[in-house]
């Protein structure tokens, strides 16, 4: 999924495969590559550092944490929102319009 692109589906399955294996380092920095992928700085590094913490000399996590830190740091002025209003035609409506919006 990663090298497909699609960010989603490849943190969902680092998340069922962290639930599957949470003293796996492999899993971790799957989550670390991930945000990475994404420029998620911050997320980046403390995943890395969760799969460091298992496995100290994990060379795919410390390549992963020195690009996580050569990654600018997000400004207050780059932060955007994702808002989900309600949509009015049901609850279940409202409810599988919120999941999508979550998912997006």
């Amino acid at each position: 999924m990663l090298a497909q692109g699609r960010l989603g589906m490849a943190e969902l399955c680092a998340a069922m495969a962290t639930h599957e294996a949470p003293q796996d380092a492999a899993t971790w920095n799957l989550f670390a590559r991930v945000a990475l992928a994404a420029k998620q700085r911050y997320g980046a590094l403390r995943m890395t550092e969760r799969a460091l913490a298992i496995d100290p000399y994990f060379k795919s996590a410390v390549k992963n944490r020195k690009a996580a830190e050569s990654l600018a740091p997000v400004r207050d002025s780059e932060r955007r929102f994702l808002v989900i209003r309600e949509w009015g035609a049901g609850l279940w409506s409202d409810v599988g319009f919120v999941v999508a919006g979550c998912l997006l």
